[in-house]
């Protein structure tokens, strides 16, 4: 789901049945990396996420562009 602020009440409907996350990070786009940061943490520590073991993937896009940081 995007992590646009429109939709990210979305994402608690989905969180029992969730078997994995992909969290996809702007590598360009260093300024939002706290909000990032702070998103993946209210996404952990949810009723439905803190004490199951999800696999989290994370992907960091734009990372051909100059200035993007590295992993």
């Amino acid at each position: 789901m995007s992590g646009d602020r429109t939709y990210s009440y979305l994402w608690e409907n989905h969180y029992k049945s969730v078997h994995g996350i992909i969290f996809v990070i702007d590598s360009t786009d260093k300024i939002r990396f706290a909000l990032a940061a702070d998103e993946l943490n209210k996404i952990l520590n949810h009723k439905d996420i803190v004490n199951r073991n999800v696999p989290i993937l994370f992907f960091a896009n734009k990372m051909d562009i100059k200035g993007a940081c590295d992993a």
